[in-house]
């Protein structure tokens, strides 16, 4: 097995998982922020809905314990629209991106610290595409936990 490494630096492909596992651990970490519907609130005297706020009954809403107005369940935020919705629905991508940028700047800041020459530019859309992969698993972790 000495020999099959011989001409191979290993230590190139060492940096590369290192790199791999602080990212996709760092993304990982990283909080979604999750878009919540308003508190409900009584629509006549602005009084918030507390724990006990009598309850309508079973199709839910509360009565206003001030006022005595009905106050309806609060409904689900509408989608965004354009670039934050497209982002919404598409997390893995924004995750790739980031991945992608991550590695980059690690492997050039290895390039301006260690003197070693960087890849070549034809593994950039490589780098795009498994960082739209790793990205893509990220959100299914996500979507699971």
């Amino acid at each position: 097995m000495g020999d099959a490494f011989k001409d191979v630096d290993v230590s190139r492909v060492i940096y590369l998982l290192l790199y791999l596992f602080l990212v996709i651990g760092g993304l990982s970490a990283v909080p979604v922020p999750r878009r919540k519907a308003k508190p409900p609130a009584c629509p006549s005297c602005k009084a918030p809905v507390t724990g006990d706020t009598p309850v309508r009954g079973p199709w839910g809403g509360w009565t206003c314990a001030r006022c005595g107005t009905e106050v309806e369940p609060p409904v689900a935020p509408t989608p965004r629209t354009g670039l934050r919705g497209w982002i919404d629905n598409h997390t893995w991508a924004l995750f790739g991106a980031a991945w992608g940028l991550i590695i980059w700047g690690l492997v050039f800041a290895r390039e301006l610290w260690l003197h070693e020459p960087p890849p070549g530019w034809e593994t950039f859309p490589l780098t795009v595409l498994a960082g739209f992969g790793i990205g893509w698993l990220l959100s299914l972790r996500r979507a699971r936990g």
